[in-house]
């Protein structure tokens, strides 16, 4: 293929996903305290940041000239934007943005830009900086535990992981580094700085390898980053793995204690295996999977048919170019080794797959789809004081975590709209906080 027709495609390619993203559109019933919450997705910049070197609080780390790019799918989010002032707006050159080098996640032109945005980034600032400190201190006791009545200094990081939730004084590090993945995800949804998403997805994925039993909670908030990561194939084989320990009481304590920091213990898929029903390779799936995983894997599904819609396109406007006709002809040519027809078939059944998700999802709890929809009513809820199997209080943690990458994902709105028949459905969002 020349390079003028390359560049063509290239521009076709991304004008067909510009057009792909579905805006939100606001309904009068909204009032304009909520506006906010819907728009700044659009609004953000997403980029991978190299990781700043520590430094003192709130002073300035200088970028290097190292930045990446987020992927071709990265949360669907394919507009090219420079790095720019999170107070100004002002484009920059990469070697003039300067990071806070607390929190190292908001960039700015100068001290001037820090000084006016400091109200509004001062608190999440300081509460990321003190669970900075409190960990290192953490790590520090846990490197040289004095173990009772003997002389002997361990470091507990060296045991075997699998078991480390039950080791002496883990579980105030492990509650400690999940509140800094917590804060890091509310700071990653309100700039939408993709490698903040990696921070805290490499603290939830450490704790996961550490404690096997979960304590915490961890595995209903990796599928959601992962997706966002745009690692499909992570993610299904992440779900995977959990439904296949649920289901056939796997232990896992092996895979745990050969493991080392960072690594994924997951395993990794067919890429074709993403195209079949996980509920239905597994038995008993249906039954088990809870419900964070099961949104997640109906919105891995949207995701994957959001893809084909677009390949689909880009290819048929390349299909009227020169080489395209050519291509044609090659193709109508080799036509019996080309199988067309089992390609759409597999795209039809994720369109089967995905009623069949939303169905499973709501006899789980009838809130969390309608919330999707129409939000409104459960972000104006605080967090439940207790969890009920069923209630809008077990779908308010799995709508937080979700709600904007449904929204996102071209085509969901409108399934959700001709599956309730309104824009606007009533659905109960009652919870006791």
């Amino acid at each position: 293929m020349d390079r003028c027709v390359h560049e063509k495609v290239k521009d076709i390619h991304l004008q067909a996903l510009l057009d792909l993203q579905r805006p939100v559109v606001f309904s009068p019933l909204h009032p304009k305290e909520i506006e906010p919450l819907l728009t700044e997705a659009h609004e953000a910049v997403s980029t991978l940041l190299p990781e700043p070197k520590p430094g003192r609080a709130a002073c300035f780390v200088r970028l290097g000239v190292c930045h990446k790019r987020i992927t071709d799918h990265e949360d669907l989010k394919l507009v090219r934007r420079k790095l720019c002032c999170k107070t100004c707006n002002q484009e920059a050159k990469e070697t003039q943005l300067l990071i806070c080098g607390r929190c190292a996640s908001v960039m700015y032109c100068n001290e001037e830009c820090q000084k006016r945005d400091f109200k509004n980034h001062r608190d999440q600032c300081v509460r990321i900086g003190a669970l900075k400190e409190q960990l290192k201190a953490l790590s520090n006791q846990i490197e040289n535990y004095q173990v009772p009545n003997k002389d002997t200094v361990v470091n507990l990081f060296t045991y075997p992981a699998g078991r480390f939730w039950t080791l002496p004084g883990t579980r105030m590090y492990c509650t400690v580094r999940s509140c800094l993945a917590d804060e890091l995800a509310s700071l990653g949804e309100r700039y939408e700085v993709a490698w903040i998403a990696k921070r805290e997805l490499k603290h939830r994925l450490e704790l996961l390898r550490l404690s096997s039993d979960d304590a915490l909670q961890q595995r209903a908030m990796v599928p959601f980053i992962l997706i966002r990561l745009d690692r499909l194939e992570d993610c299904f084989a992440f779900l995977k793995h959990w439904l296949c320990r649920v289901c056939y009481q796997r232990n896992v304590n092996r895979i745990h204690k050969k493991s080392k920091q960072g690594q994924w213990i997951y395993g990794s898929i067919r890429r074709d295996e993403m195209m079949l029903d996980l509920l239905q390779m597994i038995p008993k799936a249906s039954e088990v999977i809870d419900l964070a995983h099961l949104a997640a894997l109906c919105l891995l599904k949207l995701r994957i048919m959001a893809k084909v819609r677009v390949h689909d396109y880009v290819f048929a406007v390349f299909a009227r170019t020169r080489t395209g006709i050519k291509l044609g002809k090659v193709l109508q040519t080799i036509r019996y080794f080309y199988n067309r027809e089992a390609y759409q078939t597999s795209v039809k059944r994720q369109h089967n797959y995905v009623q069949e998700y939303m169905t499973l999802l709501m006899q789980k709890n009838a809130s969390l789809l309608p919330a999707i929809l129409y939000p409104v009513p459960m972000l104006r809820q605080g967090r439940p004081r207790k969890i009920e199997r069923g209630k809008p209080s077990e779908a308010w943690d799995t709508f937080r975590k979700c709600w904007r990458l449904f929204r996102r994902t071209p085509g969901t709105l409108k399934m959700l709209r001709d599956m309730f028949r309104c824009d606007v459905p009533v659905y109960d969002c009652y919870v006791e906080s």
